[in-house]
């Protein structure tokens, strides 16, 4: 993974700890984004806009044809 990921995360958890303690995975969705699940199953992608975090709900479908499976 690489660093920018690792940072998209790192703010992430800490803007939003309550949600931070519920994350299982996390992989890179783009560029400037990361794809987070919690442990209820539900994916988000997460994007960083400058110290401001968009969170949206992806599907089971979005990832399979972001990743393959």
């Amino acid at each position: 993974m690489s660093n920018i990921h690792e940072q998209i995360y790192e703010r992430f958890c800490e803007a939003e700890p309550d949600t931070a303690k519920h994350i299982c995975e996390y992989k890179p969705w783009g560029s400037k984004a990361i794809v987070i699940w919690l442990d209820g199953g539900a994916a988000y992608k997460v994007k960083d806009t400058g110290g401001k975090f968009i969170k949206q709900l992806v599907s089971a479908d979005d990832i399979r044809k972001k990743y393959g499976y």
